[in-house]
């Protein structure tokens, strides 16, 4: 089973990171792959509902990722 996108980051921000493993932290190896597929998909508008809705989820996160690595270098 696949770990989610919001799972994930819920899991890395509840370890208490330190500003230096905000600043570092990336998605895995398979959530970039399945992002690659997902905006392939959509650049061909061929995404099922589910995916729309999983590729939102990466957008969303990666949001606050953005927000988060930002304030931890203010």
């Amino acid at each position: 089973m696949r770990l989610s996108v919001k799972q994930y980051v819920t899991d890395f921000l509840a370890s208490q990171p330190t500003p230096e493993q905000i600043a570092a932290f990336r998605p895995t190896a398979e959530m970039q792959e399945r992002l690659r597929y997902l905006v392939g998909r959509d650049r061909a508008e061929a995404l099922t509902d589910e995916e729309c809705q999983e590729l939102d989820e990466y957008e969303q996160v990666e949001h606050l990722i953005v927000m988060i690595q930002s304030e931890g270098t203010s």
